[in-house]
C-alpha cells in the first residue's frame, strides 16, 4: 500500500473474528480508510481475521480483485482529505 498511495497504513481488529479496520496514518494523524468484515473475502464467510485482511488487500493491489481496488482508491483519497481537513483546523487554532 505504501508503494502505491506513498502513506503509512495500520491494521487493527476491531470485533474479533468480524472486523478489520484499515487505517491512513499522517503527521501522526490517523483516519479510518474501511472496515474490512467476512463478506469481503467471500459471500458465505463468516469470519476474518487479520491475515484474510492482509491477504484480500493484497489481492486487489495486485488486480485480482478490481472492485476493492477502485474502494479503496476513493477511501484512501477521502482520508487524506480528512486528515487535511484537521490540519487546517489545527492551522487556524490560535
Amino acid at each position: 500500500m505504501r508503494e502505491k498511495y506513498s502513506e503509512s497504513f495500520a491494521f487493527t481488529v476491531g470485533s474479533p473474528g468480524k472486523q478489520v479496520h484499515l487505517f491512513l496514518i499522517k503527521l501522526g494523524l490517523w483516519s479510518l480508510v474501511t472496515t474490512l468484515t467476512p463478506r469481503d473475502l467471500a459471500k458465505d464467510s463468516k469470519e476474518i481475521e487479520l491475515g484474510d485482511a492482509l491477504q484480500v488487500v493484497e489481492d486487489a493491489l495486485s488486480g485480482k480483485k478490481s472492485e476493492l481496488a477502485e474502494r479503496l482508491d476513493r477511501c484512501v483519497e477521502l482520508s487524506l482529505e480528512r486528515i487535511k481537513t484537521r490540519l487546517d483546523e489545527f492551522k487556524k487554532s490560535p
